[in-house]
C-alpha cells in the first residue's frame, strides 16, 4: 500500500490548519474593528463569583477611537487618553492624557459583542465583562 495519498491529506490537513488559525488570529486591524466602540460595564467577578454593575458604575463608558484616542465617561466627567494594544502579551495600554498615568489591562476575551478585561487590584484579580453601549 501506498503512503503517498495518506501523506497528501496530512499536509493538505496541515496547510488547511495553519489557514484557519491565521485566518483567526487577531490583527491590528482586526482589534481595531473589534475593539473600536463605546463599551458599557455588564459585570464584574472577583474570587469566581460574578456580580452585577452597581449603580453608581451604570453609566461608566470607555469609548476606543479608531485615531487611538480614548475616552472614560463616569456619568459625569469625561477623561481622555490614548490607547494601544500589545499583541504579544494580550494587553490594552492605556495612558490618561491629563495626569500622564499608565494602565494595562489583560484582554481575556473580545468578540464584536463582549470585551473582557481582567487586572489587579490590591492584590485581587478583578475581571471586568463589557458590552457595546449601542
Amino acid at each position: 500500500m501506498s503512503q503517498k495519498p495518506f501523506h497528501k491529506i496530512f499536509i493538505l490537513l496541515g496547510v488547511l490548519f495553519f489557514w484557519g488559525m491565521s485566518a483567526n488570529a487577531q490583527t491590528p486591524n482586526n482589534i481595531d474593528s473589534l475593539l473600536c466602540k463605546e463599551w458599557k460595564l455588564a459585570a464584574t467577578e472577583e474570587g469566581g463569583k460574578r456580580k452585577p454593575v452597581k449603580t453608581e458604575f451604570k453609566n461608566f463608558r470607555m469609548i476606543f477611537g479608531f485615531d487611538h484616542k480614548l475616552k472614560y465617561y463616569d456619568g459625569e466627567m469625561i477623561e481622555v487618553g490614548v490607547w494601544s494594544y500589545d499583541e504579544k502579551n494580550h494587553k490594552i495600554i492605556l495612558v490618561n492624557e491629563q495626569s500622564n498615568v499608565r494602565d494595562e489591562i489583560n484582554v481575556v476575551k473580545l468578540t464584536e459583542t463582549e470585551l473582557v478585561t481582567s487586572h489587579k487590584e490590591k492584590n485581587k484579580t478583578i475581571i471586568v465583562y463589557r458590552v457595546p453601549a449601542n
